[in-house]
């Protein structure tokens, strides 16, 4: 940098130079063979240009004249963006909560980093740093805008939680993280299964009241209270469920069953949950009464009118037939 020009000779021109207080610069003063001086400004402490884009300073050079005299100059130095600067998300950590039907194209939520720099070196991209593969299926993230939606099916009973690590990228590399938890929330989408243990399909009609039959297992895929089960017969049956462990039924007989009056039954039970709306299904347990020798033989009162109508016509068809007459009757008399 060259340095100031001053008309007066000797002691009278310009004997040194001034830089004005600042943060960044110093100016080292040499000189050359003919006396003339060179002035050279030095960056001593680095710059930035996200708290200063421009510094302003002035440099005075002064002669060696009674009075002295000096003059100014201003120095305009404009701070050139570096890309020192990676993008840095608003938050930590995301939490979002989603209910298990969510459609596809369903917004779960927004991510967002900030660069300081300019240019492409602030432009900030998105993507996936870290991502299990059912996530991968059930979540896109938009490079651009940094949301996440619901891209295929999501189910509570398969996964109830995603943690998913996304990545803010500048445009020349710099990058950070953040996570993501992505909660389900159980809808009632299950219906109860019915599952029959030990079941005994014959029993014998002189089995006494308590008497079980099998077991009934029933399952709910769904949590809380959608998987919350109640389990029924129908009434008017001899039978009736007696709840055991959790989730299992003992099926029992009522009273001493009767293989002449009823042979069989149909036995329909019935699992309903406690979500809204609930949900229910059924399964029949087809029952045979065994027989046991318990009647005696007897003589309905149409077969035994039928038998002495028989008896009947076979004495009429073995007595002979004695006619009477006059002469006869007198020659007895």
């Amino acid at each position: 940098m060259s340095g100031a020009r001053d008309a007066d000779i000797g002691q009278n021109t310009v004997q040194n130079y001034m830089l004005d207080r600042n943060a960044n610069f110093i100016l080292t003063v040499s000189s050359n063979k003919d006396g003339r001086k060179n002035l050279e400004l030095v960056l001593d402490k680095e710059l930035d240009r996200e708290q200063q884009q421009e510094v302003t300073l002035i440099l005075t050079a002064i002669d060696g004249g009674i009075p002295l005299r000096s003059g100014s100059v201003q120095i305009h130095v404009t701070v050139l963006d570096a890309n020192d600067n990676a993008p840095v998300f608003t938050e930590e950590l995301y939490r979002a909560t989603l209910p298990e039907n969510s459609p596809i194209g369903t917004l779960v939520i927004k991510v967002s980093a900030t660069d300081l720099d300019e240019g492409i070196n602030g432009d900030v991209t998105y993507e996936f740093s870290q991502i299990s593969s059912l996530a991968e299926q059930a979540f896109v993230l938009d490079s651009k805008t940094g949301e996440i939606k619901v891209n295929g099916p999501i189910d509570f009973e398969e996964e109830s939680a995603y943690e998913i690590q996304v990545e803010g990228k500048d445009g020349v590399g710099l990058s950070s993280d953040t996570k993501v938890i992505i909660e389900l929330t159980d809808v009632n989408d299950n219906v109860p299964e019915i599952f029959l243990k030990s079941l005994n399909g014959h029993i014998p009609e002189n089995a006494p009241p308590g008497t079980e039959i099998g077991i009934i297992n029933v399952q709910d895929r769904d949590s809380e209270s959608n998987g919350e089960v109640r389990c029924i017969i129908g009434s008017n049956l001899p039978f009736k469920l007696v709840p055991s462990i959790k989730k299992y039924y003992s099926l029992v007989t009522t009273s001493e069953l009767d293989r002449e009056m009823e042979s069989d039954y149909n036995i329909t039970i019935t699992a309903t949950d406690e979500g809204t709306p609930s949900l229910s299904s059924s399964k029949i347990v087809h029952l045979m009464v065994a027989d046991i020798n318990d009647n005696p033989p007897f003589f309905g009162n149409n077969h035994i009118k039928r038998i002495l109508q028989k008896i009947t016509n076979q004495v009429l068809l073995y007595v002979p037939y004695l006619p009477q007459t006059q002469t006869g009757d007198r020659m007895a008399r």
